[in-house]
């Protein structure tokens, strides 16, 4: 069976194992309600103004249309394993044999699936060198990492996103695969833990291979896209950017502002007040 129609599957497994003990009506009504948010980074070399992680939220029968529609386009000819911003754009490995107008035209192709199937797109940035100036060797070496903030953040802003929007059902994270998985979860468990409004909202974690889980091969095209757009914003805001044919996406800009208040907290911490 091909690799993404079987991560597909798993997923599809999970839930219909959430909601088997409810009748027909109310296990329908469930899968419908239940929310998942796939979220990529760009940026993490550490040579890009900013870093950012990104992604898109749908509900999981929406997430099943949209693989289904996304590998048709993957195997349109030249037929490609999976997308990934960067190889696209340069028409390098996967892209390799595309022409710069084909690449258009699928890559339009996969964003008006987007468009067409997710409720959301969110992401947070951060300016590289306010962090390097203000976070950098100031915390605990282990989380010395742009990715820490970045991952409290967009968890953070679904949750409110998803909620502003009247989505009272639990909102489960998938994350693309990173070297630092580990240090991760701990914090995901004692956010979940965290006396704060949209506690009892979160639902799982889980970190998977961009290259076989496809909403992650969305969620990189909008964090690649908007790392880009970010360029050429000066100020620390949280603003709607129309990322190509991708749907409007609220992105946090966090800058000196944010950083200098993390700082302090921390700090604060440390001094035990």
């Amino acid at each position: 069976m091909n690799a993404t129609l079987l991560s597909t599957e798993r997923s599809a497994d999970h839930i219909r194992a959430l909601v088997c003990g409810l009748p027909f009506p109310k296990r329908m009504q469930r899968q419908i309600l239940m929310l998942r948010a796939y979220i990529d980074d760009s940026g993490s070399n550490g040579q890009s103004p900013f870093y950012v992680l990104a992604g898109f939220v749908a509900t999981v029968p929406a997430w099943e249309c949209f693989s289904n529609e996304w590998q048709a386009v993957l195997e349109m000819p030249p037929a490609l394993e999976y997308v990934k911003a960067s190889e696209a754009h340069r028409l390098r490995d996967q892209f390799f044999r595309t022409t710069p107008e084909d690449r258009g035209k699928r890559l339009d192709l996969l964003g008006e699936i987007t468009r067409k199937h997710v409720i959301a797109g969110a992401g947070v940035a951060i300016r590289q060198e306010a962090y390097n100036r203000i976070i950098r060797g100031n915390v605990n070496r282990r989380f010395d990492n742009p990715y820490f903030i970045c991952f409290v953040g967009i968890i953070d802003l679904l949750m409110q996103y998803t909620s502003d929007l009247g989505f009272k059902d639990t909102l489960d994270f998938v994350f693309d695969e990173q070297t630092i998985d580990s240090k991760v979860r701990p914090l995901f468990d004692l956010y979940k833990k965290w006396p704060w409004k949209y506690a009892d909202r979160m639902g799982t974690l889980d970190f998977r291979s961009d290259k076989k889980v496809l909403p992650l091969q969305a969620a990189d095209l909008v964090a690649w896209t908007a790392r880009r757009q970010l360029i050429h914003i000066a100020d620390s805001t949280t603003r709607e950017l129309q990322i190509g044919p991708h749907p409007k996406t609220i992105i946090n800009i966090f800058g000196d502002i944010e950083l200098q208040a993390i700082h302090d907290q921390g700090m604060r911490q440390r001094l035990g007040n």
